[in-house]
């Protein structure tokens, strides 16, 4: 009978002890979750420039960017092991960060908002297809990491940022391939397009971002302090086969020699395009030691046109490709278009002698004859001022 009691006894005492730990235990999580909450919330409440995102979203399988399907949520607080996956339709705010992963793809609809968004892994993608329509609060960081992917913007599709939008290299360790095919629908860079990372200290050198422009409108319409469309650390190729491009300012070479159609001020607008320095470029150059030369080039195909808005003899469009060190030049081969476009009815007074210099560079080369595209009533002929200087005129 000792026995019996004195074993029953020692499970009564293990039991004690090892609800003892239990408490213990569960208190000393309480104690660290409490611990990791305050954490965070002083976190989130000294976090006044907005570093760290409400939410992030990743897409972990190719779909439809608005299934739940498609995305895994969490904390950047928590990080991304606690991720879990998404309960109804996907609705990012302009507080959230996303990104695709894993070579899917996820193609968008309808109208949609996040603040930045990223790409990882080979043949990841975001396409943005007719009626979709994606506004980006912060911009696009790029396609990251050694691989290769980017977006597809197609017919009907629209993406506005208005932060940067990055092809590649973001970080020194993206040496990837970032591409972005706009075949139609409409792209707004509200700040600029920088085709590699754009930080002389810690943007990647080796990464290549490809742009594609072959339909839709692209439109830069950055600060004028700003490079507009710009190569970044890495290298950056623009390739210009169609569609319309509206630029404020460029700073890279630009060779037009497709069917692309340069609208300074965009369609029914009046604007002008202006070479600007690639500071970014030329202190990145400068500080490694490398020789940096700031020459750039404009050249117009046969097939191809700038568009030419009036609105008055003193308000039109204009390309303005001069640099501080006389290097900028434009080249209009033979046949190529110039396109007359007058706004708000705008009429040439009978007999009146209009002169309009649309294109300024520091050296203009016409090779062969231009072709005047305009409408009835309207008698622009054409000379090359000085070498430097296309001028539209009226009247003799």
């Amino acid at each position: 009978m000792k026995t019996v009691l004195h074993f029953r006894l020692s499970n009564l005492i293990f039991a004690l002890a090892a609800l003892l730990v239990c408490l213990c235990v569960h208190s000393a999580q309480g104690a660290s979750n409490s611990a990791a909450d305050k954490n965070k919330e002083l976190t989130r409440k000294h976090d006044t420039t907005g570093f760290y995102a409400e939410k992030i979203w990743t897409a972990r399988k190719t779909g439809r960017w608005e299934s739940s399907d498609v995305w895994w949520t969490y904390d950047p607080l928590d990080g991304q092991e606690k991720a879990v996956k998404a309960k109804g339709r996907m609705e990012s705010t302009a507080r959230d960060d996303g990104d695709i992963v894993g070579g899917n793809t996820v193609t968008l609809s309808s109208k949609a908002q996040i603040r930045y968004f990223r790409i990882y892994h080979e043949k990841s993608k975001l396409v943005i297809a007719n009626k979709g329509h994606l506004l980006l609060h912060g911009g696009y960081y790029a396609h990251r990491g050694a691989s290769k992917g980017g977006i597809e913007v197609l017919a009907g599709g629209h993406l506005e940022s208005v932060g940067r939008i990055i092809l590649a290299g973001a970080n020194n360790t993206d040496t990837g391939i970032g591409t972005f095919s706009q075949t139609g629908g409409t792209v707004v860079a509200r700040y600029l397009l920088t085709l590699t990372g754009d930080m002389t200290q810690s943007s990647s050198p080796q990464a290549i971002g490809i742009y594609t422009l072959s339909g839709g409108v692209l439109k830069i319409s950055g600060q004028q302090d700003r490079e507009g469309i710009t190569q970044g650390v890495g290298t950056g190729t623009f390739s210009f086969e169609g569609g319309t491009l509206d630029a404020n300012n460029i700073a890279i070479d630009l060779d037009n020699s497709g069917r692309g159609n340069l609208s300074p001020g965009g369609d029914e607008r009046v604007g002008k395009t202006v070479l600007v320095p690639e500071t970014v470029r030329a202190q990145y150059f400068k500080s490694n030691g490398k020789p940096f030369d700031e020459a750039r080039t404009y050249t117009q195909g046969r097939a191809a046109r700038m568009n030419v808005n009036i609105a008055s003899r003193h308000r039109y469009d204009q390309l303005e490709w001069t640099t501080p060190e006389g290097k900028g030049s434009v080249v209009l081969k033979d046949g190529t278009t110039v396109a007359i476009l007058p706004l708000y009815n705008y009429k040439v007074p009978t007999g009146a002698k209009v002169s309009l210099d649309v294109i300024k560079a520091d050296k203009l080369e016409l090779e062969g004859k231009l072709n005047i595209e305009q409408p009835g009533g309207f008698n622009f002929s054409y000379e090359v001022i000085d070498g430097k200087t296309l001028r539209l005129k009226t009247g003799n």
